[in-house]
């Protein structure tokens, strides 16, 4: 990976405020001129010390590194800087500090490592500083004894002390993808920010190492870190020398925190000698933690950790290990998540494996969304012992993670060994989930459902398969159906807890497609309870979260949704298939507030971690979202490209959002320009979201229509607000009406009613359709005052480029169809090409153009697409 190597000096990021405080003081007059830099080995001390001097704007800088070796010699650092031999005796530092300023004008001297300084050397510093007046900036590890001189220079005064903090996650993400060029996933980022705690040492060795190992790789154009960490010998260089040489008790208290952290100090001292965990936490090895009655032991650094667990062998490994899970067992595990860890440790010990309890905690990381987790438990719980609960954990272990092929033969596996009414329906659930979204066969998961709902035993089982079924009516787009059939499993006199969880998904959704918010909201509480306490059900939870967050949207609640959606995002866990589901149901209500800025790399980013472990090719949606993000900035050719994607990822198991990929595709229209396009296309949307009674919908289509300028949907808007009533639905009414009337005041009223519900840019759209309707009624000025609202409001969206906003940001005095052929011209269609696409005649067109050209004053096509590419 030549160019990423520590042979290239990496960017100083992170450190804009400490070094302008620190090159102000040394340009400034009087004293303290200088400053003691301090803070733990690694944290960027040295860069930015080095960094200070540069822009010190002095005439001549001398750098002094101290070292351990040469602090016997006196004044041994300065031996390259004296122009000959200092005789120690009375005056010696005089001497030494003229030999220095000799021939050295506006000198600033910078220390590294002052800690290592020997006295004499120290005290020349603190004479330099203190009593010379030249600029000083020095280096001091946290935590190290320095000499009496080094610190009086800010105990008494001559320089401030600065100590440095490790890199912020923020900060980390900014120098990485400065240093990679290019984006960097946000849970790469994270995870290597978690395993250096933020130093810029480690992290700069450590990138080094994953990229030479290929295990940090771009993926679609984002950087991406899997696999498990190895440390390159340089960086294990440095952390062994950070951990330096242990006794044998404390490297065993050590080791054992490294391998089961955290660990409650009754269950340690139990294993290790607490004079040695004491020790251990004195050398800043292992933290000690207070929450309540619980006091916890942990690796204080991540990378010491890792570096000791690569130094055991792996028979002493699976001995200690065998050690923790004993002593855990014994205490019955009754602390939320330590069954998890229990088995966790049991897997890499030299215990027998516990097939009931590997099992049990394979149900608990389902549960709790662990997908991977739950993989490796049910896997080596199928190895110790087959059961059903384990082959039906690792069957949905594998779909979730796009793999339909061993799903398919783990819950084959699983049917065989049901021997209850109700595994039996778990395992036909199982089945019928991965047809319908794993396999894309429908009427495959509809045959399994009904096959199963003639065998099941009692109306609570049967009623598990009706909820299922009606999950499949909703994603079928048979919206009404889905609600109805949701709620009489709702209202059924026992309902058990995976009935509730699928109904619930269903009615939420169905719910808010069809307009009524309220209901959805009521079911979304219980339905996330439901879903909760069982392992099958886990990842559905991201189905429930979706209908909450679209019942809001489509009722016009969009802070509430905004609040809403950041909550569930960090509710995802680690989970790549939660997190990605989280963020896409975010870039919906970041479109809705105008937020379109925030949508596309965090889209690209979800299509890159999913990337080969995919169910469903959820990345659908992924593109689904980038599309109309594009569109609504003007950058056709990107919003085509991931239309395209979609429109080439639809499955008819997802039917119910055809109509937003139709909707993606008019704003693919719109940013080409090609209006009529693009209001057609938004009329398809509308009449598939009214096939399937999805009134909230087809309202946002036909409000998406009327933002592109289309005045004939009034009356089916007024229908619609009046049947659900939605501030939404209303606000979207009153645009369209007023558009339709030419009433400037009407759509400035509008747009005020979308900024009260949060929609910034449909409210820009709305004001600057109302500004050209004042321009076209001649009021001049208040058609500029309302323009500059408008450009206020879409400020608001950073890269907002709708067709409304295009049309005030430089007013051409030619119609929306001549604008609109024009802006074809410029993508490069041929008049043949036009007519076909807006379905008129070539003559037509060639008229068009002719009256365009003599308004604008210009002879030719080609001065007509310059002019409005510029507008």
């Amino acid at each position: 990976m030549t160019g990423f190597g520590l042979g290239r000096t990496w960017p100083l990021v992170g450190r804009d405020a400490e070094l302008g405080f620190v090159v102000h003081g040394l340009r400034g007059r009087g004293t303290p001129h200088g400053v003691v830099l301090a803070g733990a080995a690694g944290v960027g001390k040295t860069r930015l010390a080095r960094e200070v001097l540069a822009a010190a704007g002095r005439t001549t800088t001398r750098w002094v590194v101290a070292t351990d070796s040469a602090r016997a010699v006196p004044l041994g650092c300065f031996a390259h800087l004296l122009r000959s031999a200092v005789v120690a005796g009375p005056g010696m530092i005089a001497r030494a500090a003229d030999d220095l300023l000799a021939e050295a004008p506006g000198l600033v001297i910078g220390v590294d490592d002052a800690h290592f300084l020997d006295d004499t050397s120290a005290a020349l510093v603190h004479h330099l500083a203190a009593e010379r007046g030249v600029p000083t900036v020095v280096t001091l590890r946290s935590g190290e004894r320095a000499p009496d001189a080094v610190t009086a220079l800010w105990k008494d005064g001559h320089l401030l002390r600065l100590d440095l903090q490790a890199l912020s996650t923020e900060d980390t993400g900014a120098l990485l993808a400065e240093v990679l060029g290019g984006p960097v996933e946000a849970s790469t980022v994270q995870r290597l920010w978690d395993v250096t705690a933020g130093n810029a040492l480690y992290l700069r060795h450590l990138v080094e190492g994953e990229l030479d190992a290929g295990r940090l790789r771009r993926t679609i154009g984002v950087w991406q870190w899997r696999g498990d960490l190895a440390l390159p010998p340089p960086l294990r260089e440095l952390v062994d020398a950070s951990i330096g040489q242990l006794p044998e008790a404390v490297r065993h208290a050590v080791e054992l925190v490294s391998l089961g952290e955290p660990i409650g100090v009754r269950l340690l001292t139990g294993l290790v000698d607490p004079e040695a965990l004491d020790e251990a936490e004195r050398r800043k090895l292992v933290s000690v933690t207070v929450e309540g009655a619980r006091t916890e032991v942990r690796i204080a650094h991540p990378l010491h950790g890792e570096a000791v667990r690569e130094a055991l062998s792996t028979l002493r490994a699976r001995r200690l290990r065998g050690q923790l899970a004993g002593a855990l067992a014994a205490t019955g595990c009754r602390r939320t998540g330590d069954l998890l860890r229990l088995a966790d440790l049991m897997l890499g010990s030299d215990r027998p494996a516990d097939a009931r309890l590997l099992a049990d905690a394979a149900v608990e990381a389902n549960r709790l969304g662990a997908i991977p987790l739950a993989e490796r438990l049910s896997r080596a719980a199928s190895t110790a012992g087959t059961c059903f609960e384990s082959e039906l954990m690792l069957g949905y272990a594998h779909g979730w993670q796009g793999r339909a092929g061993a799903s398919a033969e783990r819950l084959a596996a699983a049917t065989a060994l049901a021997s209850t009414p109700e595994q039996h329906v778990r395992a036909t659930i199982a089945q019928a989930s991965l047809q319908w979204w794993g396999l894309g066969d429908g009427p495959a998961a509809v045959t399994t459902l009904e096959a199963g709902l003639r065998k099941a035993v009692g109306e609570p089982l049967r009623d598990e398969l009706r909820a299922v079924l009606a999950v499949l009516a909703m994603h079928d787009g048979r919206t009404a159906d889905a609600a109805r059939e949701a709620r009489a499993v709702l209202e059924a006199p026992a309902v058990t807890p995976r009935a509730a969880t699928f109904a619930g998904n269903a009615l939420t959704v169905a719910s808010a497609m069809l307009g009524r918010p309220d209901d959805a909201v009521a079911a979304v509480g219980p339905a996330l309870d439901a879903s909760g306490s069982l392992p099958e059900t886990a990842v559905l939870r991201a189905g429930i979260w979706w209908g909450h967050l679209l019942a809001l949207r489509l009722a016009g609640r969009l802070d509430e949704a905004a609040a809403v959606a950041d909550r569930y995002v960090a509710d995802a866990g680690e989970s790549p298939l939660m997190r990605c589901k989280a963020l896409v149901y975010r870039a919906g209500v970041q479109l809705d507030q105008g937020r379109i800025d925030a949508v596309p790399a965090t889209m690209r980013e979800t299509v890159a971690c999913l990337d080969g472990s995919d169910p469903a090719d959820w990345t659908f949606f992924c593109h689904l979202a980038l599309a109309t993000a594009l569109g609504m900035a003007g950058d056709a050719t990107g919003a085509g490209i991931a239309a395209q994607a979609a429109r080439t990822r639809f499955r008819p198991t997802v039917a119910m959002v055809e109509s937003e990929l139709r909707l993606a595709e008019a704003w693919v229209a719109a940013a080409e320009g090609a209006l009529t396009e693009a209001v057609a296309a938004a009329h398809d949307a509308a009449a598939l979201a009214a096939d399937g009674e999805r009134a909230a919908t087809e309202v946002v289509a036909l409000h998406t229509a009327v933002c592109f300028g289309d005045r004939t949907v009034a009356p089916r808007l007024a229908e619609l607000a009046g049947r659900i009533g939605t501030p939404r639905a209303l606000a979207a009414a009153h645009h369209a009406a007023a558009l339709a009337a030419g009433d400037a005041a009407g759509l400035d009223a509008a747009a005020g009613e979308l900024l009260d519900i949060g929609a910034v840019l449909l409210a820009a759209d709305a004001t600057a359709q109302a500004a050209l309707a004042y321009g076209r009624a001649g009021r001049r000025g208040a058609s500029a005052s309302v323009a500059a609202r408008a450009n206020c409001l879409a400020e608001r969206c950073p890269g907002a480029r709708t067709p409304a906003l295009r049309a005030i940001a430089r007013p051409l005095p030619i119609t929306t169809r001549e604008r609109e052929i024009a802006s074809l011209i410029a993508r490069g269609l041929s008049n043949q090409a036009i007519a076909e696409r807006l379905f008129v005649s070539v003559r037509t067109v060639e008229g068009h153009i002719y009256r365009a050209c003599t308004k604008l004053d210009v002879t030719d096509r080609a001065a007509l697409a310059s002019l409005v590419s510029v507008a």
